[in-house]
């Protein structure tokens, strides 16, 4: 069987013509054809049948359509940017408590790790918190888009928490 036939078999007698007229390599060819049956169904909606002269068609049949590889766009659930501006807002909090902290007495046990100075064992246990806690809210977020709003304005206020502490720790030194 010819690859046009096989092509008008399938519904696709357009691609069918395209394939036994043109006199392109075949591995060009086969290219061409690679497309699917989805998408080429999209290009027989789209395009007139073939007995159609050009000259016959009026401009109303040409509709224009998504392009290929295109999702259409969905809305945003509300309160998604303010969610990302208050991570924003939580990463940089908590960086400037890393440095307002650095070399300091660490009251904070759970922090201060072996010792009583904030150092880089600090760090690495304040950012596995942080981490922990932006993960836990990209899961939750995942499953409730609703609660966006929320979780942003949870962050906002640990944020000015963390901001006092911040504040705390440069009048301290």
């Amino acid at each position: 069987m010819t690859k046009a036939l096989l092509l008008t078999f399938l519904g696709l007698p357009l691609l069918a013509q395209t394939a036994a007229n043109t006199h392109f390599p075949s591995h060009v060819r086969l290219a061409h054809l690679e497309l699917g049956k989805t998408k080429a169904m999209e290009i027989n909606r789209a395009l007139p049948s073939a007995t159609v002269n050009v000259s016959e068609l009026a401009p109303s049949q040409f509709q224009p359509t998504a392009s290929f590889g295109t999702k259409p766009l969905e809305a945003a659930p509300a309160g998604r940017t303010l969610y990302r501006w208050s991570v924003a807002s939580v990463l940089a909090v908590n960086a400037a408590d890393a440095a307002s902290s650095w070399h300091g007495q660490e009251a904070n046990r759970l922090v201060a790790g072996t010792g009583t100075q904030f150092g880089g064992t600090s760090i690495a246990i304040k950012s596995g918190f942080v981490a922990t806690s932006l993960v836990l809210q990209h899961v939750v977020l995942r499953h409730r888009p609703d609660l966006y709003k929320r979780m942003a304005w949870i962050n906002f206020g640990t944020s000015a928490a963390f901001g006092g502490v911040v504040v705390h720790n440069y009048q301290v030194r």
